[in-house]
């Protein structure tokens, strides 16, 4: 019997007969860097440079300590502006269950370890003075604004049998991390900040079949239903400051 399947890390894939795949969105657009396209011999040359030179870049990262949170599933425009995000929150179903702090250390420990992996030498706020008097190349990262979403995710699951192709709405949880990057160069000739934003998110889990009943002649969706919970939402965070390491790295 074929399966649908829905997963919720972006990390996951596959693709098996009927199996559907609500992939997560991981955008990231970048006003920083543009790509050349140069033959194959100069860009190895480039690369190699990168890599045996990357020891000597500097990166000044600064953090956010403010988490903004949105419940998307509702709309508060006739509530009162003072009580909107408290309204918001009450009528979630994860939001309220975020320890800010705790979500916070966990993206800045994803980041931070992923940065150390390779190799960086980062500095923070503690030490801008000594990132400011460098001579070598050096880059400043500040993390400007996180933003953490909930909001209904839809998707549909289809199957044919006997030649009659069947359909099912899913309606799903999910949530999403915004980050939003201010990027300069230490001692560049640029006059303002670029921009760059990157986003991941997660649903809920459905793992389902089309089944005909024999005796009746119907055909009805079997699934298994698994919610998405405070403990993903944080293991996302984690998962996503290791990603965008990776995204400062390349």
């Amino acid at each position: 019997m074929k399966k649908n399947r829905v997963r919720r890390y972006h990390t996951l894939k596959g693709h098996n007969g009927f199996t559907i795949i609500l992939k997560p969105a991981v955008v990231f657009c970048s006003f920083l860097f543009l790509l050349f396209f140069v033959s194959c011999s100069p860009e190895e040359t480039l690369c190699r440079k990168f890599i045996s030179s990357k020891d000597s870049i500097k990166i000044l990262l600064s953090k956010s300590d403010q988490l903004y949170k949105k419940n998307l599933k509702i709309n508060t425009d006739s509530v009162p502006e003072s009580v909107r995000d408290s309204v918001a929150i009450a009528n979630s179903v994860l939001l309220g269950k975020i320890v800010n702090k705790t979500f916070l250390n966990l993206l800045d420990n994803g980041l931070d370890d992923g940065l150390k992996k390779r190799k960086f030498k980062i500095y923070n706020e503690d030490s801008l003075n000594a990132f400011m008097k460098l001579q070598s190349k050096g880059y400043i990262f500040n993390l400007s604004q996180i933003e953490l979403d909930e909001y209904l995710d839809f998707d549909t699951a289809f199957q044919e049998i006997d030649d009659q192709t069947y359909y099912q709405e899913l309606i799903m949880n999910a949530s999403s991390i915004n980050l939003w990057f201010e990027v300069s160069q230490l001692n560049g000739e640029q006059e303002q900040n670029q921009v760059l934003f990157s986003s991941q998110s997660i649903s809920d889990n459905i793992t389902g079949h089309f089944k005909r009943d024999f005796l009746t002649g119907q055909v009805k969706f079997i699934y298994r239903r698994t919610d998405i919970n405070a403990d993903d939402v944080y293991l996302m965070a984690m998962d996503f400051g290791t990603v965008n390491a990776s995204y400062i790295f390349d």
